[in-house]
């Protein structure tokens, strides 16, 4: 009965609050806050600001291999706790750390992208994504809960300028998603146990999945090349689904947003960037406005490409601190960062720690 329990905990779920959900992460973008509306053009303009491509001086590019992944501190934790329990056979030991872990969020998210491709202004970018999350919670009987949500497609996005300082772009994303969210008690799992019984785990977590379409606008204003003022709206009239079956994903749901960004030139070739965003404008789960808010700054130079080759950033993101760095070797891209999203209603209630990194393959020209 014992590792019954010990299921049941490892994959116990209590949902805190609403975290705001993102189809697309961008590491870099994390590492300065979350803010990225008003950014300039970078390798992830697809996934965040379609019209930032309309900066592009590129003729073409080929991005062959992609990979970000995120990850929850609790995750890392548990993993090592695991490890460490199986080195030295302490099981007991390991239920004790088990038992200490509820109340906690475990939290994985990976994202790919392959023959991605460029021309000036118009890119196409396939993409994978796999998010889930475990949340440890000891009712007076155990449960869980998940989720796990992928999600496979294309971008396909143009951008073009308007009157010289107004940049506007839009992308299309045809995708397919598979999404799995239920809960199961204790006294469901013991349903299973017996050899007649008719329990299926249909009965209590169902996978649907469905074909959709989403749309994303944006717009920048640059009124001096220093000064930026970017408009988003993404998966505009929230992406749903060509079925309707009543077992399709829940909607991808439309997020509006804003962002202000001011650029500094200390040095020669050396740039410094400072952001402001307020994303879900709307603020639909009625959210601490702390939350919405994201703040970052970027310092860097541009040794052979049309970016920052080299790099770190800072910021808040909901309210906390985090931080990162980048560099680019012109056949390849790395980058990694630190930061915190808040899972309850206002930062400081339940804090969620994570890291992220990034990596992709690439020729420009």
């Amino acid at each position: 009965m014992y590792h019954m329990i010990i299921l049941a905990g490892l994959m116990t779920s209590n949902l805190y609050a609403v975290e705001q959900y993102s189809l697309f992460h961008s590491t870099r973008a994390l590492g300065r806050g979350g803010a990225y509306v008003a950014a300039f053009d970078s390798d992830e303009a697809t996934r965040l600001n379609p019209a930032t491509l309309a900066d592009s001086p590129i003729t073409y590019q080929f991005r062959g291999w992609e990979v970000d992944g995120f990850v929850s501190q609790n995750v890392i934790n548990t993993i090592g706790d695991i490890i460490s329990s199986v080195n030295s056979s302490d099981g007991f030991g390991f239920i004790d750390k088990l038992e200490k872990k509820f109340g906690e969020r475990h939290y994985g998210k990976t994202q790919w992208g392959i023959f991605s491709q460029r021309f000036g202004a118009f890119e196409i970018a396939f993409f994978a994504n796999g998010e889930t999350h475990l949340e440890l919670h000891n009712p007076i009987l155990p449960e869980f809960s998940g989720r796990f949500d992928s999600v496979v497609g294309a971008n396909i996005s143009y951008a073009f300028t308007l009157l010289q300082s107004i940049k506007l772009g839009i992308t299309l994303r045809p995708l397919y998603r598979y999404y799995l969210d239920g809960d199961i008690g204790f006294i469901d799992i013991m349903d299973f146990i017996p050899q007649d019984s008719k329990a299926s785990a249909d009965d209590y977590i169902q996978l649907v999945s469905g074909f959709g379409l989403g749309v994303d606008l944006g717009m920048i204003w640059s009124p001096t090349k220093e000064f930026r003022i970017g408009f988003l709206a993404q998966n505009i009239g929230d992406s749903e689904y060509f079925q309707d079956y009543g077992t399709e994903p829940p909607p991808i749901q439309q997020k509006l947003s804003t962002g202000l960004l001011y650029r500094l030139e200390p040095f020669s070739t050396w740039y410094w960037d400072f952001l402001i965003d307020i994303q879900g404008l709307v603020n639909r789960y009625g959210l601490n406005l702390l939350r919405l808010t994201h703040l970052g700054t970027e310092f860097g130079t541009s040794f052979f490409g049309y970016d920052n080759d080299i790099g770190f950033t800072m910021g808040i993101n909901e309210g906390y601190v985090g931080g990162g760095l980048f560099f680019d070797l012109w056949i390849c891209r790395l980058q990694y960062v630190n930061y915190t999203v808040e899972l309850g209603h206002s930062p400081g209630q339940v804090q969620d720690q994570r890291i992220a990194f990034s990596f992709n393959l690439k020729l420009t020209f």
